[in-house]
């Protein structure tokens, strides 16, 4: 058994694997199973072990909401993790609502963003669709099916939606709340 686990710490992906720089310059990175918390001039303030907030596995995105808190993504779970870096704890997990097409790749999302209304966007990657959810996690609606050939960059400009669609070498811009380009 010690061999297995061992075998697959070496395999698996170490170091640095998402980050988020807020409005006051301060640095979160993921790192392994921690949250570091960097301050602007680079030095580390603080490691929050991911564990002991109640987070099972590596957070692979981080994305800010509306309220400056940072939302944490883990690979494989359908659940966000809303962390509060002044409090230096979860204060909440958001599970959003996906349509039953789009549910396979929930655990899968590529990336995440959040716009000044709380509304919260989810490129699927391979689902080759962008979602989009209150905040509360409400489906509110998607991309055209078709759109894209795998999608994963995310921001928010106003109340336009820059997104990626990867494989075609294209930015599209989709109007929300109505999710055409």
């Amino acid at each position: 058994a010690a061999s297995f686990w061992f075998n697959q710490r070496v395999s698996a992906i170490q170091g640095p694997s998402a980050l988020a720089v807020l409005h006051d310059q301060t640095v979160w990175l993921s790192v392994d199973e921690a949250l570091w918390q960097i301050a602007p001039d680079g030095q580390r303030v603080a490691i929050h072990d991911t564990r002991s907030l109640g987070i099972q596995g590596r957070v692979g995105n981080i994305a800010q909401d509306a309220l400056g808190r940072l939302v944490l993504g883990v690979r494989d779970q359908n659940a966000l993790y809303v962390f509060d870096p002044a409090q230096g704890q979860v204060v909440n997990t958001l599970k959003p609502q996906w349509p039953a097409d789009l549910a396979p790749h929930a655990s899968r999302a590529i990336s995440y963003a959040f716009g000044s209304s709380g509304k919260l966007a989810i490129a699927t990657g391979g689902g080759h669709a962008v979602a989009l959810f209150d905040a509360t996690g409400h489906f509110l609606g998607r991309s055209p099916p078709g759109l894209y050939r795998f999608t994963n960059g995310l921001w928010w400009q106003g109340e336009t939606l820059w997104t990626t669609n990867t494989n075609a070498y294209e930015l599209i811009a989709l109007s929300t709340p109505d999710m055409v380009p």
